[in-house]
């Protein structure tokens, strides 16, 4: 199954902070991680999946852990995601 969230870690990339749209793809043996950085115009992918019942704080950390120290591969697939209009504020 998949699950999708969008979150602003609130970082000053730009004047709205920085949002980010994560894709979780759980399904058929795929355990990746998709995610753009919609503020700096980054795609990537990362291989495992957070726990998305950790709720959208966890995700977003999760996903900044790989995402800050350059522990993903550039995809250009996660450029078509699309940010929800619900959009959590995790400060990160």
């Amino acid at each position: 199954m998949n699950h999708k969230i969008s979150f602003n870690t609130g970082r000053l990339y730009t004047s709205l902070g920085q949002v980010i749209t994560v894709l979780i793809l759980d399904q058929n043996g795929q355990n990746q991680t998709m995610f753009m950085d919609h503020s700096r115009g980054i795609g990537g992918m990362i291989e495992g999946i957070p726990d998305p019942e950790g709720g959208p704080e966890h995700i977003a950390r999760w996903v900044m852990g790989f995402y800050d120290h350059g522990k993903y591969m550039p995809e250009n697939e996660a450029m078509n995601l699309e940010r929800l209009d619900t959009i959590h504020i995790v400060r990160i």
